[in-house]
């Protein structure tokens, strides 16, 4: 006998203005949360993000919204698009500029009903 999964499917997400405000948080937005996790574009979370928001813009493609944990960033049309990024100043101390290096990249796609880890190598 198996079990039947019942998968949690998330409602679409709403794109925010930053002005909303947190309930029982008087004052705070979500452009106040939005300044503390990503204030720093050097961040490397950060970057990336803004990578990927400029080349989506640069192709003009229309309702850019990024998906986590997607199997690939962008699509554009019918091509899909991984982007990179890296840069030699990072946000901490660095006693020498960083090496840029994107040699050997394999990518894995990641779909949860997928069987067993629901891994699927790229």
């Amino acid at each position: 006998m198996t079990d039947e999964i019942q998968w949690l499917v998330p409602p679409a997400s709403l794109s925010l203005s930053g002005d909303e405000q947190f309930t029982g948080m008087p004052g705070t937005t979500v452009r106040d949360f939005w300044q503390f996790a990503l204030g720093d574009l050097r961040m490397n979370n950060a970057r990336g993000y803004l990578a990927e928001f400029l080349v989506g813009k640069a192709l003009g493609i229309k309702d850019l919204k990024r998906v986590e944990w997607d199997s690939y960033d962008l699509l554009f049309g019918d091509i899909t698009i991984e982007i990179k990024s890296s840069a030699y100043l990072q946000s901490w101390e660095q006693k020498k500029i960083s090496a840029l290096s994107f040699s050997g990249l394999q990518g894995t796609r990641y779909h949860p009903r997928a069987p067993g880890d629901g891994m699927d190598p790229a």
